[in-house]
């Protein structure tokens, strides 16, 4: 009898952790019709207290993976973990000069790969003994993404999914993927939803003009701004020593933007030789 009901524990326990790893089959990820973020590049990177372990974290890297792999799916853009492990290695060194700004370094590296936007992970993983079953163990995790706009660095939303399973201690490592996997997917549909209501608007982007030699001219270089097609919203931040910074609102994009003001400055002498480089939704302009 006792081992007809161990047999019958042990089957339910198999049972849960095969309904709890198709859990997140129940999950349907979708763009909205026309959604702003196809075709974009979204950076999916540690958040700063997960810097130091990103290298080592196996949980982190697979998580990471995951979510841009459901990114790819929905067509939008994306940099694999590894890539963003070398270019943290190249820029750490700047962001570490550049601390007592407000750029993170998950921010620097957007803007490096022209993305408009940046997701920052973190993730919480347990695994303890399952004290009602000899060899098993109890598997959990929690994680919250954080969506910000590279440009300025504002929030979009946060989301934060969790999930455990039961399972056999010998196969650990598919229960810790079983529940990542979950994670990535239940968060990820939280999450996109903000980032389109947010990019439906426009995109911001920051731009820096060198060589507006006084009021007059931020002004007249205001008027031109505004006169830009895809112009939703236009925000002068600050002027001093030749150098003014707008904030632009701009439909379709940096990418729209750039062609946009390629051709409307052809209009305008005193614009047509002007130099434009960019860097994710950063654009500097040199007259």
């Amino acid at each position: 009898m006792k081992g007809i009901l161990v047999f019958f524990i042990v089957t339910f326990f198999v049972s849960l952790s095969i309904a709890q790893s198709f859990k997140d089959q129940d999950i349907k990820l979708e763009l909205s019709k026309d959604s702003p973020l196809k075709g974009k590049t979204v950076l999916v990177f540690p958040s700063p207290s997960e810097y130091k372990s990103m290298e080592k974290d196996e949980d982190l890297r697979f998580l990471v993976d995951t979510v841009n792999s459901y990114l790819a799916d929905l067509g939008i853009e994306y940099v694999d973990f590894k890539k963003s492990l070398e270019l943290s290695k190249k820029f750490r060194s700047v962001y570490e000069e550049k601390k007592g700004e407000s750029m993170s370094l998950a921010q620097m590296l957007a803007n490096e790969i022209k993305a408009p936007v940046y997701i920052e992970v973190d993730i919480d993983m347990k695994v303890e003994p399952y004290t009602k079953l000899k060899g098993w163990v109890l598997v959990e995790g929690i994680s919250t993404m954080k969506a910000y706009d590279s440009a300025t660095a504002r929030g979009l939303g946060t989301s934060q999914s969790g999930n455990k399973l039961v399972n056999n201690a010998s196969d650990e490592s598919k229960a810790r993927k079983v529940i990542l996997t979950y994670i990535a997917k239940s968060t990820l549909k939280e999450l996109l939803p903000k980032i389109e209501k947010y990019l439906m608007k426009g995109e911001k982007i920051e731009i820096k003009v060198i060589g507006l030699k006084d009021l007059k001219a931020v002004k007249e270089f205001s008027t031109f701004l505004n006169g830009l097609p895809g112009t939703q919203e236009l925000k002068r931040k600050s002027v001093s020593d030749g150098l003014a910074v707008f904030e632009l609102l701009y439909a379709n994009g940096v990418d729209e933007f750039i062609n946009d003001i390629a051709d409307m400055s052809s209009a305008y002498p005193e614009y047509e030789k002007m130099k434009v480089d960019q860097a994710g939704n950063s654009v500097t302009i040199t007259l």
